[in-house]
């Protein structure tokens, strides 16, 4: 569509008028890409279809993914399926649920209860040291086996800095009272935001003649 521009000579007390066209991009229609040399400057071409060509597209696919050297320049690489290769970065923050916090699997949903399972005993003495995730979590004591007899239990959870079960701080201590003729005794500790590098349990009372296992989780 053309448009008329009318201007108002003052000097000669007149109007003349100008004709002006709309600006078109113009590009050469090739039936094939067209190869260039260095140095060469690039005209704009298109396809038989009139669609602009911008160069070999914003990626290649490969079977495998490519590698470089120092100051080399790339594009995006695909597969051959055509799934965009990505490398997932490491992420910080939250709770490491890999075997390493290397790995940096991060939990970001409560999911479903996770467990931690102390040493078990079968005398009054104390556990092993274990490492418990940080949060809220609950101390749950249990002695159980397939003979009905006479047991019980008192035990205390301790958290400790250094790994060992020597001193430590007392988080609360689990009854599991003289009971005759049963299978199991369970009890818990109440919920404790309380966080340290190590855990253990020291058993003051155990009663079982047929050395039912004593045993703690961590509930988180």
């Amino acid at each position: 569509m053309k448009k008329l521009l009318f201007v108002y000579l003052a000097a000669c007390g007149m109007f003349v008028s100008v004709e002006a066209g709309n600006a078109l991009a113009e590009c050469r229609v090739l039936s094939a890409n067209p190869t260039y040399s260095a140095g060469q400057l690039k005209d704009l071409t298109c396809g038989t279809n009139g669609t602009l060509q911008v160069g070999g597209g914003p990626g290649s696919a490969t079977a495998a993914a490519p590698t470089f050297t120092e100051g080399s320049s790339g594009s995006l690489s695909f597969d051959l399926i055509g799934n965009l290769r990505t490398t997932k970065g490491r992420q910080d923050g939250g709770e490491h649920i890999g075997a390493t916090e290397d790995e940096g699997y991060m939990r970001v949903t409560g999911g479903l209860a996770r467990t931690t399972t102390f040493g078990s005993l079968t005398s009054a003495t104390s556990s092993t040291v274990t490492n418990v995730p940080v949060g809220p979590k609950t101390f749950v004591a249990q002695i159980i086996n397939a003979t009905s007899e006479t047991k019980a239990a008192t035990l205390t959870i301790y958290g400790n800095l250094i790994s060992s079960t020597t001193g430590g701080i007392a988080l609360c201590t689990i009854t599991l009272p003289s009971t005759a003729t049963t299978l199991q005794l369970q009890d818990s500790c109440p919920i404790t935001e309380v966080n340290f590098p190590y855990y253990f349990y020291t058993a003051t009372v155990y009663t079982s003649a047929s050395s039912a296992p004593l045993t703690v989780y961590a509930n988180y």
